[in-house]
């Protein structure tokens, strides 16, 4: 235990899931792989890029590996933008397609001897593939390891040791794929595809068994929806492992986070309240509530809500936003005016916002937390000032805020 000591956190076994002893052990194998399949690849890389080759020039390899990170870079920045507000929903499915893509890219790296006049091309898309899949391997870490967490303020803890479990595996992997390479890939180079395939399968095998030892206990939308479902039913809340289900697949869903959801945060506020009566109507008690929420149509002819969050606004109305959001699709569903369907959902969230928090926390899930895309907030001025409340103003061409 005294030589394992290091690699574990704090309190350990107190401080962290039942879980956590079988999802370290088979992440740390699938990180010993994956640096293993590293290794190979690598050396594959030298190999395309001339390394050792007499016609080769020193400067024309260094060039080419340098666009090669170049690419590579652009992509991390790229995808940073474009989809890592994505990460916290479906944290298993961007973890296990991270996975594939990396697996991908180091197989193309290993057929690039093939092929030495296409180094440039083949490098640039591998390390566009690596890159974005470090991306959202280190962004969908996050909820895998609160879900560990048990104790309050332990989550850095947790964090630092998964790292440096991951560089103790990692020596372990590269050690083993130094060995493949001088026992089997350098006296036998065409083997080298067929034992990357085989690192592959056991990278993607090891990472697969290691997610199903983990039970998520943070709300994501369509479990919000699962929840709120089951509270108003007046049925027994769902724990985390009842609804577990609902984070496998191998890879995530396509369509935008909340798409399928009753309720849509992170929308233009003239778009929740046009004018100013509705808006007034609306924020009618949302310093209480902790939000402003609005009925919409759907284009499929169901009913859903559209809401932001108040600034200063703890995670659980987030949580209560859901339940009241559902509430309003029911009574829309039943043939509700909107203004009496929203007055009614209202008065049912403010009677039942505490014993929906409490019912949460006895199933089991976090309430301090959640992975629900709330965007951006709304700030409302003091209850004493006199200016009135507007829509934020969108930048104008020059970049300045006119509000």
């Amino acid at each position: 235990m005294q030589l394992v000591a290091p690699l574990l956190p704090r309190d350990y076994p107190a401080s962290v899931a039942p879980e956590y002893a079988s999802y370290a052990a088979w992440i740390m194998v699938h990180n010993a792989l994956g640096a293993a399949a590293g290794t190979l690849s690598m050396q594959a890389l030298l190999v395309s890029a001339g390394v050792g080759a007499t016609a080769a020039t020193p400067a024309a390899a260094a060039l080419n590996w340098c666009l090669k990170d170049g690419a590579g870079q652009v992509a991390t920045i790229a995808s940073a933008y474009a989809v890592a507000h994505r990460f916290d929903a479906h944290p298993k499915q961007w973890r296990l397609a991270a996975g594939w893509l990396e697996n991908g890219a180091r197989l193309l790296e290993m057929y690039a001897p093939y092929a030495p006049a296409l180094f440039l091309p083949l490098a640039s898309v591998s390390a566009v593939g690596k890159a974005v899949a470090c991306l959202a391997a280190s962004a969908s870490k996050a909820a895998l390891h609160l879900s560990l967490s048990r104790a309050h303020g332990n989550l850095a803890d947790l964090t630092a040791k998964a790292g440096a479990q991951a560089v103790v595996s990692q020596l372990v992997g590269t050690a083993a794929g130094l060995a493949l390479s001088v026992a089997v890939t350098l006296p036998h180079p065409h083997t080298a595809p067929v034992v990357g395939a085989l690192l592959a399968a056991g990278h993607m095998g090891t990472l697969a068994r290691a997610l199903r030892c983990v039970t998520l206990n943070v709300v994501d939308a369509p479990k919000a929806d699962a929840l709120a479902r089951a509270y108003i039913a007046r049925e027994r809340l769902p724990s985390p492992p009842e609804l577990s289900a609902m984070d496998d697949g191998l890879l995530p869903p396509l369509a935008e986070r909340g798409a399928s959801t009753t309720l849509v945060f992170s929308r233009p506020l003239d778009a929740i309240a046009p004018d100013a009566k509705a808006l007034g109507a609306l924020l009618d008690g949302a310093r209480a509530r902790g939000y402003v929420l609005a009925p919409c149509a759907r284009a499929d002819g169901g009913a859903r809500a559209r809401g932001l969050l108040l600034d200063g606004a703890p995670p659980s109305a987030a949580l209560v936003a859901h339940l009241h959001a559902y509430r309003l699709a029911l009574e829309l569903d039943a043939g509700a005016r909107p203004g009496d369907a929203l007055a009614r959902a209202h008065a049912y969230a403010a009677a039942h916002r505490r014993a929906y928090m409490e019912a949460l926390d006895r199933a089991g899930w976090e309430v301090a937390h959640t992975l629900l895309d709330t965007g951006e907030r709304l700030a409302l001025v003091p209850p004493d000032g006199e200016r009135p409340i507007t829509p934020p103003q969108q930048p104008d061409g020059n970049g300045v805020r006119r509000d």
